[in-house]
């Protein structure tokens, strides 16, 4: 949620999303050096890219089937 958004159940999801994709990237540093890296690392970019998107659909309207935010 950014500030000045009324409180919504998208917000707090992009919020959780946020939270978890945090959380991979920061076992992903902590696990660099083992076997797993390269599919932590391609997980992690994934979750980036699946956050983006879900940002992105809501700020277009997507979720709200509402006007787009300006």
């Amino acid at each position: 949620m950014r500030w000045g958004e009324t409180f919504d159940g998208v917000g707090v999801a992009e919020t959780v999303l946020a939270v978890l994709v945090l959380a991979l990237g920061v076992v992903t540093l902590f696990l660099a050096e083992t076997a797993a890296a390269e599919v932590l690392l391609a997980m992690f970019m994934g979750s980036i890219l699946l956050m983006l998107m879900v940002e992105l659909a809501d700020h277009a309207g997507v979720f709200r089937g509402a006007v787009a935010h300006r």
